[in-house]
């Protein structure tokens, strides 16, 4: 969002082509403007595939895509496997148009199977055909070069926190009362998606060995359900954990 807001505020006109999904729910809307941004939700075919498996097929998503991205004066990919990187790939191969690719993590594989022959057939020639390629870090970066990047094509950028956002917080111990958490408690933070690549199953049983040396142990999980919260609930309740671990969901802005 501040990528977008710092675009259009120089004049630049941004579209944003995207899902319905917005967890096990679906967005109601199909257009929207975004701090002056155009974005487009188009409908997945099955939404829990799209919220549990990750496997998104937007609806009309390919017809658009023939229909206008030719005129774009260039195009930003985020994220590197679906099927609709597979068509917007090839498009953007074809007709030549230049792009700029941010994997966000995407890129390492967990284990073989599809994925192998989907990155032979599409991600090896997204990566290759990027104009530029946006790392987070150093290893994002050999990523790319692992899927066929030369160095020229490679750029580091963190991401960017915005700092005015956070010059008036409320006090510290806020977020301990709001959880429930004394305040000579020691409190470890879990930030980030609910989901299986995350580790959060092996943090969980590594807590369990910590709060042995420690009983003043709390672990705070924040983060949006991606289709894996069912499955840290049963890990918290098999390993005795429900009064030290607390779920708390995903928290947005000062919050």
């Amino acid at each position: 969002a501040d990528y977008v807001r710092d675009l259009t505020g120089r004049g630049h006109r941004i579209t944003v082509y995207t899902t319905d999904n917005l967890d096990i729910r679906r967005l109601p809307k199909r257009t929207d403007i975004i701090d002056g941004a155009k974005v487009h939700y188009f409908r997945n075919l099955n939404n829990w595939h799209a919220h549990h498996k990750k496997r998104h097929i937007p609806i009309g998503l390919h017809r658009e895509l023939r229909r206008t991205l030719k005129n774009f004066d260039v195009v930003h990919v985020s994220e590197s496997r679906s099927y609709a990187h597979a068509i917007l790939g090839s498009y953007l191969r074809w007709w030549n148009i230049p792009y700029v690719h941010t994997a966000f993590g995407s890129l390492p594989r967990r284990k073989e199977g599809y994925k192998t022959v989907y990155d032979q057939l599409f991600t090896k020639p997204l990566v290759r055909g990027a104009s530029s390629l946006l790392a987070q870090n150093r290893h994002e970066a050999s990523e790319y070069t692992r899927f066929g990047a030369k160095q020229h094509q490679i750029r580091l950028l963190p991401l960017g926190v915005n700092l005015s956002d956070f010059k008036d917080l409320p006090g510290r111990m806020r977020f301990r009362d709001r959880i429930g958490v004394s305040r000579d408690s020691h409190l470890l933070l879990f930030l980030g998606r609910i989901h299986e690549s995350k580790g959060l199953e092996s943090l969980l049983e590594t807590f369990r060995l910590a709060i042995d040396n420690d009983s003043t142990l709390h672990l705070a999980i924040v983060g949006r359900d991606d289709g894996y919260l069912n499955t840290v609930q049963r890990t918290i309740k098999k390993n005795n954990l429900n009064r030290c671990v607390s779920l708390v969901g995903p928290l947005y802005g000062q919050d």
